[in-house]
């Protein structure tokens, strides 16, 4: 998708652009973010995706939780303006989402709402054990 699309898409959507030269932007708290984010990839979901990449529990979609990535553009709510070329090169009409891969944005670049994300198919894990929210 061509950059100007794109962020016309995302604007549409709501999600907000965070310019790097912005003096809110802090890049220390950015960096310690995606390391954190890092570390999600290591939860066991027991997500049961066939070799589509579709769900096996919920054969009727086939994108399982991922099928509204690219009506909410990957559910994020923020972008920083310097991924914006990365983000822009791996969005298509399937949004992330990519037959037989999954999602194909690296695991510090995805929302926190895509790696937390939890649909109940796995093997009876709820999602209080692993989005602990104790506000």
């Amino acid at each position: 998708m061509k950059k100007e699309l794109f962020i016309k898409h995302i604007t549409n959507c709501g999600v907000g652009i965070i310019p790097r030269d912005d003096p809110n932007f802090n890049p220390c708290i950015l960096e310690e973010f995606r390391r954190l984010k890092g570390f999600i990839q290591n939860i066991n979901f027991n997500c049961q995706i066939n070799k589509n990449g579709g769900c096996k529990e919920h054969p009727s979609t086939i994108r399982c939780c991922c099928d509204s990535c690219y009506n909410n553009s990957g559910f994020f709510r923020t972008m920083i303006d310097k991924d914006m070329g990365r983000y822009t090169r791996s969005f298509l009409k399937t949004g992330f989402w990519r037959k037989g891969k999954g999602c194909v944005l690296p695991h510090e670049l995805r929302s926190v709402v895509c790696l937390t994300h939890h649909c109940n198919c796995g093997d009876g894990m709820n999602e209080s054990v692993v989005y602990n929210d104790t506000n």
